[in-house]
C-alpha cells in the first residue's frame, strides 16, 4: 500500500509540473475582408530545410517550401494561387539528390 501511494504522488507531481505544449511556427491568422475589391491583398510564403540524423545516404535532408497569394479580393470571396513542395533529399549521386517529392498546386 505504501509503494502505491508513493507511486501515485510521483505521477501527480510529474504531471502537475508539465508545461503547455507550443507549436514551433505560428499559425497564420486570416486577414479581415476589405470594404471594396482589391488586388494582391495577402500573401504567405515559407521555406524550411532540416538535416536528418540518419546513417542512410538516401535520407539526408527534409525540405518544405511554397506559398500562397491572393490575386484579387472581391469582398464576397477571393482568387488565390497556392504552390507547395516537400522533398526528402539524399546524397547518393549528388550532394542534394531528391528521392521523394510531394507537389501541391491549387488555384
Amino acid at each position: 500500500m505504501n509503494w502505491l501511494c508513493g507511486c501515485s504522488i510521483s505521477v501527480c507531481l510529474c504531471l502537475g509540473g508539465a508545461g503547455p505544449a507550443e507549436a514551433q511556427a505560428p499559425v497564420p491568422t486570416p486577414s479581415a475582408a476589405p470594404a471594396s475589391p482589391d488586388f494582391l491583398t495577402h500573401y504567405n510564403f515559407h521555406l524550411s530545410a532540416d538535416a536528418l540524423a540518419s546513417g542512410d545516404e538516401r535520407f539526408s535532408w527534409q525540405t518544405h517550401f511554397g506559398g500562397d497569394l491572393d490575386l484579387v479580393d472581391y469582398v464576397a470571396g477571393r482568387v488565390n494561387v497556392l504552390a507547395d513542395y516537400e522533398a526528402v533529399l539524399g546524397r547518393e549521386f549528388r550532394r542534394f539528390d531528391p528521392n521523394q517529392g510531394n507537389y501541391t498546386r491549387e488555384g
